[in-house]
């Protein structure tokens, strides 16, 4: 599956821990990055394709809710597509890495978005 291989290859190429699959089916983030120097704390996340709720009687009205609400908590995001993913990987990877970056460099939030391991 994607986000578990690219969840991998921020670790193994960018020193950049994630977490995989971060909050419930309806909300999920596909992969949350991880502050460099709070690791309990989210710079970015992730979202590749659409969402994977199969209750949604609209699968893109619920897309845009869930963005939304999501939004509205603090997250900031980076929406990634498979096609473009494996056209080019690394300009994909490293937009990704680099929106975290700054975003790590300009936020020391203590009341920043935390995650909990699973």
């Amino acid at each position: 599956r994607f986000s578990k291989g690219f969840g991998r290859e921020l670790v193994d190429r960018h020193q950049t821990g994630s977490t995989v699959h971060w909050g419930n089916d309806g909300f999920c983030v596909d992969v949350a990055l991880h502050h460099p120097q709070r690791q309990e704390d989210v710079t970015i996340g992730v979202l590749c394709d659409m969402n994977r709720f199969e209750q949604a009687s609209d699968p893109v009205e619920w897309e845009v809710f869930r963005t939304a609400i999501l939004k509205g908590q603090g997250w900031k995001f980076n929406r990634v597509w498979t096609p473009h993913f494996f056209r080019d990987r690394e300009t994909v990877t490293q937009n990704i890495v680099k929106d975290a970056e700054t975003i790590a460099s300009e936020t020391d939030d203590p009341d920043a978005i935390r995650t909990t391991p699973s």
